[in-house]
């Protein structure tokens, strides 16, 4: 390496040193380190908000973490610098640089052991792969800083440092595998954009000038196909008379839990006042028993099997496949957007990514996620990666509030009806206890499990109530429709329902959802309030199902959406009376299918009756009456087999007359929505 001029330690005339003592040498790597960590973790924000539309939480410790990255790894660059030539240095830029350079080194070989580790492949397969992925960024290094701008290098290592960043980027926050031809795609244009940016030290300032102007509207024009950031869609955007819509889904909420505590705590009451005037129904089903499949439902009036998003068995594949929801398929954020809404998403699911197809039709779409899980140098160093510190699963339903606020604003200047999806997590594992909640004056002793789920849904309802409150106040109620609903419910232990599934220690799986159809897992809260509503709360004790919201919507809007196959009941006349010229009927059953987990199983579910079907055969068929047993502790399968029978035929025939989706391309689950499911507790 060539002692700079302007280096730390340089040399001056006649030979005499002209360099800084040690003690300023220490000082200024660190600041100079420091310069890099920032850099890294600006970096890593900004491409979090490109690639997921959402700048990270960012906690104090993840601040040290990049700065002490940065110290360490210009430490490294100076011990290389004084290794290879005793008493050499580096330009200053150059330390800046190449610290870069080494703090996106480790994430990087991470990943690459992390992905050859969920190919099923031994531990030196795996290091092989993560030593492979180093030589390819060192080879890429050697070639920016010694080919493309060989007079000064920093230029060639700065873009080598972006290159990593971009790529790990989007990696993580867009794409299911890293060999995917779009992912592949845009690891050429990124490579391509680095190139140009180390060439412009080569370059007259005009050129220069000329030549990052280009390369930057190129790498935007790139980057915005790719994630879909969505631009106004060529329709009329003056205001009419359409009501907004704010769809809000409590993630697994399960109905029994939700009822207790709106009854019985300050903060279930307080909630329930928020949404005075409401409809509730008391006896929704989900059409899955976790959350792909249910959202895909809720969004398009369609059952798993004819919406496609979710996970099915693929001959050859090691691991379970899902499916991105079918092209074909209307959302109901497109056919909103298309009719003059704006529409925009706060999601802190971090399973619900763009990739799978949720948030088509969605102009503004954020994941209100973990740093750690959005920032590639955070996900190296978090339980993701070594385990230096523990990531959180998602962020509490105070931090989506205080997202709603700081967008609220802006809702309200729209000249356009606008729908708002708010996804809140806080009932789903991992349970947190929460401090600062009103005594709990439940009476029957509770387990800690119990307790804790109770709590989260508690402090879930009071931040909730808070962000209506705060929309009310802001005027953003007046002329919307608020729909509450989940996407399904939760197993816990003191339920005594054992499904067969077992956990990694080979004990039975007796809490959680996606493997069992029970009460507890399908059974939802469904709420709708409308402007103007009639004083007093409205109870309906009728079945009703995910797949029911698509048509009640397009009533309470006011707008014709995309016709779906027979099946479905519109609720809106049990929300407005009238407001159908032709009340539908209501609903005798619904089915169930697309668990996760566990043997394959379909349900079905009627007034009085529970049917849990083994298509595989693992099991035998379970059969519940609801009327005598709600929490389904005794199976009368062998006894009414009469029963069994003609509720398998209907089964049948429903699902005969569903029209699959069409077919596609299954997206392998990529290590890192692996890694996702294990922390929510989808995979085992």
């Amino acid at each position: 390496m060539k002692t700079g001029a302007h280096g730390y330690g340089s040399t001056g005339r006649r030979g005499r040193p002209a360099g800084l003592s040690r003690v300023r040498r220490f000082f200024l790597i660190v600041l100079l380190g420091a310069l890099a960590g920032l850099t890294a973790m600006a970096a890593d924000q900004i491409l979090s908000e490109l690639t997921s539309g959402y700048f990270a939480p960012l906690r104090s410790f993840h601040l040290v973490i990049y700065l002490g990255l940065g110290v360490l790894a210009a430490g490294l660059v100076h011990l290389a610098c004084r290794l290879r030539r005793a008493g050499g240095s580096l330009p200053l830029v150059s330390v800046y640089s190449y610290a870069l350079v080494i703090i996106y080194a480790f994430p990087l070989f991470v990943r690459a052991e992390d992905w050859v580790y969920h190919r099923g492949w031994s531990i030196p397969v795996r290091l092989a792969g993560g030593a492979i992925a180093l030589g390819g960024y060192a080879a890429w290094i050697w070639f920016l800083t010694r080919v493309v701008s060989p007079g000064r290098k920093w230029p060639g290592a700065f873009a080598g440092a972006l290159t990593a960043a971009a790529g790990l980027a989007l990696n993580q926050n867009v794409f299911y595998s890293p060999l995917a031809p779009a992912a592949l795609a845009s690891d050429a244009l990124v490579l391509l954009v680095a190139v140009g940016i180390a060439a412009l030290e080569r370059a007259n300032r005009r050129v220069r000038l000329v030549a990052a102007t280009s390369v930057g509207l190129v790498a935007i024009a790139w980057i915005a196909t790719i994630v879909d950031l969505g631009t106004p869609s060529a329709v009329d955007r003056s205001r009419h008379d359409h009501p907004n819509l704010i769809l809000v889904i409590i993630d697994t909420l399960r109905a029994d839990v939700f009822e207790t505590v709106l009854e019985e705590t300050e903060e279930g009451r307080e909630f329930r006042r928020s949404l005075g005037g409401a409809t509730w129904f008391n006896r929704a089903m989900a059409a899955s028993p976790w959350t792909p499949p249910s959202m895909a439902s809720l969004m398009t009036g369609l059952y798993p099997p004819e919406h496609g998003h979710e996970t099915r068995k693929v001959v050859g594949a090691k691991k379970p496949v899902l499916m991105e929801l079918s092209q074909s398929v209307p959302t109901l954020a497109e056919q909103l957007r298309d009719r003059g809404y704006w529409t925009e998403a706060l999601v802190t699911n971090p399973h619900i990514q763009r990739t799978g197809g949720l948030a088509r039709g969605y102009e503004r779409y954020e994941y209100v996620g973990d740093a750690a899980i959005q920032l590639p140098v955070l996900w190296a160093f978090s339980s993701k990666g070594v385990g230096l510190f523990a990531s959180h699963a998602y962020e509490d339903a105070r931090v989506l509030r205080r997202r709603v606020e700081a967008r609220s604003t802006e809702l309200g200047r729209l000249d356009q009806p606008f729908h708002l999806w708010l996804h809140a997590m806080d009932p789903h594992e991992p349970l947190a206890a929460h401090l600062d909640l009103s005594p709990d004056p439940v009476n029957p002793p509770l387990t800690e499990m119990q307790r804790l789920y109770r709590d989260e849904v508690r402090f879930c309802l009071r931040e909730l109530g808070r962000t209506i409150e705060d929309l009310r106040e802001r005027g953003l109620l007046s002329n919307t429709v608020v729909v509450l609903v989940a996407d399904h419910g939760e197993m816990l232990p003191a339920d005594g329902h054992d499904t067969g599934t077992l956990q990694d220690d080979g004990t039975p799986k007796l809490y959680g959802h996606g493997h069992a159809f029970y009460e507890e897992v399908v059974r939802i809260p469904f709420v709708i309030k409308v402007p103007d509503a009639a004083a007093g709360d409205r109870v309906v004790d009728t079945l009703v199902s995910h797949v029911d919201l698509y048509d009640t919507l397009a009533a309470l809007l006011g707008i014709e959406f995309e016709p779906l196959p027979p099946g479905r009941f519109s609720l809106a006349t049990r929300v407005v009376p009238g407001i159908d010229a032709v009340p539908s009927a209501s609903r005798t059953f619904t089915v169930m299918s697309a668990n996760v987990n566990g043997p394959q199983q379909l349900a079905l579910r009627t007034d009085k009756f529970k049917l849990i079907v083994y298509p595989e055969g693992e099991r035998g068929d379970e059969f519940y009456d609801l009327t005598s047993d709600p929490l389904e502790q005794s199976n009368l399968a062998d006894t009414q087999p009469e029963r069994v029978a003609e509720l398998k035929s209907i089964m049948e025939l429903a699902r005969s007359a569903m029209v699959e989706a069409d077919s596609q391309s299954p997206s392998e689950m990529s290590p890192e929505t692996l890694e996702r499911l294990k922390a929510l507790g989808y995979v085992h």
